[in-house]
């Protein structure tokens, strides 16, 4: 049963946020990365970029409700916040209520290292939350200048 809810709020990310942003386009594509990844769930692309604007999600999902205090009742482990805050990209979680087909996101990166033992509703997955979000990573990508990389697999002879 909790691979079956895993799946179902999945496949409620996928839809929340694949949304059309405009009568025919939407502001992301989001790839599932499969079962067997560790920590990541999805790589989401932002459209209308060029280049590779991306971030990765992690879905958690749940039937539990939510808190008194309005928490949804969805656990991420210390670990998993600290393998998602080392990905050198903007990383999320996503929490899912089942029941109300709801969606919640909240940054992993770095500002919490502690197991979040229930998430933050503050940012629901609305139009609003999407534009944001698009706006977050794109000035992300924008900005960020990584290193050349140079490989030790370089052809020895150089181009001949």
């Amino acid at each position: 049963m909790n691979d079956y809810i895993g799946f179902h709020g999945e496949r409620i990310f996928e839809k929340s946020i694949s949304r059309l942003h405009t009568p025919t386009a939407p502001l992301f594509t989001p790839r599932f990365l499969g079962d067997k990844w560790p920590v990541v769930d999805y790589i989401v692309r932002l459209e209308g970029l060029s280049g590779i604007p991306h971030f990765f999600a992690q879905v958690k999902t749940t039937q539990q409700g939510y808190t008194p205090s309005g928490r949804l009742q969805a656990r991420v482990t210390a670990g998993e916040l600290n393998a998602l805050a080392a990905c050198h990209a903007p990383t999320y979680v996503v929490g899912v209520d089942a029941v109300s087909e709801s969606c919640f996101i909240v940054s992993a990166n770095g500002e919490n290292h502690a197991a979040m033992s229930t998430l933050p509703t503050a940012f629901p997955l609305d139009r609003g939350t999407r534009e944001l979000l698009w706006r977050e990573v794109a000035d992300y990508w924008s900005q960020r200048a990584p290193p050349a990389f140079v490989s030790r697999f370089a052809d020895p002879g150089g181009n001949r």
